[in-house]
């Protein structure tokens, strides 16, 4: 394992917290697929673990990061919609 700088963790969804707590106890840096953790308690154990080294742990978020995504996030945020009640979406 000595030549492994980090690893990727494309596992089943229920497995991803798991994988990066055994990832930063074999002193890896890792990315992680979304989500992170399928329950709050896998969440918090993952964290405590990650908090626990000095790795770095990155969970993939994609299209998070993108123009038109702030620039919605901006327009809610402004106020000009009103409050927000409920949001529906279609992937």
């Amino acid at each position: 394992l000595k030549d492994i700088d980090a690893v990727i963790i494309s596992t089943a969804d229920f497995q991803h917290a798991l994988h990066a707590i055994e990832a930063v106890k074999a002193g890896k840096d890792a990315y992680v697929e979304k989500p992170f953790a399928e329950t709050m308690e896998d969440n918090r154990a993952a964290l405590k673990a990650i908090a626990a080294t000095d790795r770095i742990i990155q969970v993939g978020s994609q299209r998070r990061s993108g123009d038109n995504y702030q620039a919605a996030a901006d327009f809610i945020q402004s106020g000009k919609f009103g409050p927000v009640t409920m949001v529906e979406l279609t992937y």
